[in-house]
């Protein structure tokens, strides 16, 4: 091979480490089962999110976490999803957070870093009032380019990994 192939290579190599970097991330840990019961007994289920964070936009942000698990819900159809009343209660709250804006992202690029979103979760039958499962997800945004996601990136990523997470339990 010769300097302009071990070039091409090298180069190569680097754009894929690169690109590898770049992907959205979301996921689920922590899972405890705490009463073995298949979700798909439950018909109906209420959505509630909160924060414990305190900082500007948090209310935003709980509002399109809320909007997006309500419509991922909706679009997958596990469950028919109630304002309240709910025979299953999805508590979600926002632990730790960093936004990033799409200003941010234009400004600052790569150096705006990535956009990260991590909740701790319950799923509670409402008729006995007992929690079932408890688990943790958590979403990132894709980074290393101006071209990188945003907050919003990182709020579809959790909200697939929590419905993910229900559907694979039902």
């Amino acid at each position: 091979m010769g300097r302009k192939g071990v070039l091409g290579f090298t180069l190569t190599i680097i754009g894929l480490i690169f690109l590898a970097g770049c992907s959205p991330v979301s996921m689920v840990k922590n899972n405890v089962i705490i009463k073995p019961t298949k979700l798909s007994a439950f018909k109906t289920i209420t959505v509630n999110v909160s924060s414990k964070i305190k900082k500007k936009d948090t209310n935003k942000l709980v509002k399109e976490l809320k909007n997006q698990i309500v419509a991922d819900l909706n679009k997958e159809k596990l469950f028919k999803v109630l304002n309240s009343g709910g025979e299953l209660k999805l508590n979600v709250e926002i632990t730790e957070v960093k936004q990033v804006s799409g200003a941010a992202r234009l400004l600052l690029g790569v150096f705006a870093g990535k956009a990260k979103i991590y909740t701790k979760c319950a799923i509670i039958d409402t008729n006995t009032n007992e929690v079932l499962r408890k688990f943790e997800a958590e979403g990132k945004s894709s980074g290393g380019s101006i071209f990188a996601g945003t907050t919003n990136q990182a709020v579809r990523e959790i909200s697939k990994s929590i419905v993910n997470y229900l559907k694979s339990n039902m």
